[in-house]
Formats: structure tokens, C-alpha cells, sequence
């Protein structure tokens, strides 16, 4: 985890987990559908975790390691972090993972990144698969994915009906721009947007 997250610049030098009991006055407290009840000693097993991380900065030719609390990180660099040990997992024991709008606050650059480690064979030796879903269309390039692997999803909204259907389909030419065309409406599954012409 400490290599990626030095691959991803966001200068996090280390980071620490610590669990501990929870406490009897933290036990969660929340409505229950009825007839639903909680056993005695339900929570007495119970974890909290507790992540901070180590931040590396020089100051006057001085490096100082600075700690923080996980939740003062940014939401990109929480993400990121999250991504991080079920990417691994899954690279190691050749699972395949899902993941809902994985740009979401997610630089570009680090979205492709972690998208490329699936498709580095000295990397993912055990053909892992990822399925991600994503807005970003920095990553509609034939460089990053052949064409097969690109789905576009598009709804009608005179029935509801979304069609998933395969850029495939299209027999794009490898030179082919295909974020250009994607924007042009070449490919369909782009919203039409209005002119703007609002009254406040």
C-alpha cells in the first residue's frame, strides 16, 4: 500500500491502524424494523478502527513528519486509500472488483493509473478483472482500453429503459479519437443538455 500511495503523489509517507474494543457508551444506537431484535453480546466482538496518516515535509532544509487524523485528508486521497487494499487483493489472488463512478474525486491521472494496473500483464499475473463505471471521458482512448472493453449506457426517457451496448459495435478504427466522436454524439449515451435559457 505505501508503494502505491508514493505512485500516486499525494505525499503520504506512512500511515497507522489501530483497533480497538468498542466502547459500551459508542454502541451505535438505531431503530430496528419490528419483530427485528439484537441479541445480547451482539457487539461485544466489535472493532473500531482508527487510521492516521504520515506526512514527510521539509521546512528550512529540516524534514518534519506531520500526522493526520484519516478524516482531515481530502476525499480524493480517502478514496484512493480505500481503493487501495481491494485493488491489491485483487491483483494478488485474481479476483475481479466493482466500482461505482471510479473517478469520483479522483484526479484523471490517478484514475487511469489504477486502471492500467489490470491491463499490465508483470503486474496483474493472475488476471484480475476490474468493472467500473465512470463519467471521466479523459479514459475513452484505445490506448487505455481496446474497444471491447468500452460499454456505454444510454436511457430512454420516455420509458425508463437504459441500453447497455459495446463501442464494438462501431468498428472505430484504432487512430480513431473516440472521446472526440463520444462528445460529438458519434457513439449515442450523452445527455442533450438545454440552452441555458433559465428565469430566476
Amino acid at each position: 500500500m505505501n508503494k502505491m500511495l508514493e505512485e500516486a503523489d499525494i505525499n503520504i509517507s506512512n500511515f497507522d491502524v489501530k483497533t480497538n474494543d468498542l466502547a459500551k457508551d459508542k454502541v451505535p444506537s438505531f431503530q430496528l424494523p419490528p419483530g427485528v431484535e439484537i441479541k445480547d453480546g451482539f457487539f461485544n466482538n466489535m472493532k473500531t478502527i482508527e487510521i492516521s496518516t504520515h506526512h514527510s515535509i521539509t521546512e528550512d532544509n529540516q524534514t518534519h513528519d506531520y500526522e493526520l487524523s484519516f478524516d482531515e485528508e481530502s476525499m480524493g486521497t480517502y478514496k484512493y486509500f480505500l481503493y487501495t487494499p481491494v485493488i491489491l487483493n485483487a491483483l494478488k489472488n485474481g479476483k475481479t472488483i466493482v466500482i461505482d463512478e471510479i473517478d469520483s474525486s479522483l484526479h484523471p491521472l490517478l484514475t487511469n493509473y489504477l486502471i492500467r494496473l489490470f491491463s499490465d500483464k508483470s503486474i496483474n499475473r493472475n488476471n484480475a478483472q476490474l468493472i467500473c463505471t465512470t463519467h471521466d471521458v479523459s479514459l475513452l482512448s484505445l490506448d487505455v482500453f481496446r474497444r471491447d472493453q468500452i460499454y456505454f449506457s444510454e436511457k430512454d426517457n420516455s420509458t425508463g429503459i437504459t441500453d447497455l451496448y459495446s463501442l464494438d459495435e462501431y468498428s472505430p478504427r484504432k487512430s480513431e479519437n473516440i472521446r472526440k466522436g463520444y462528445l460529438q454524439g458519434r457513439y449515442g449515451a450523452i445527455p442533450y443538455v438545454g440552452s441555458g435559457d433559465i428565469k430566476c
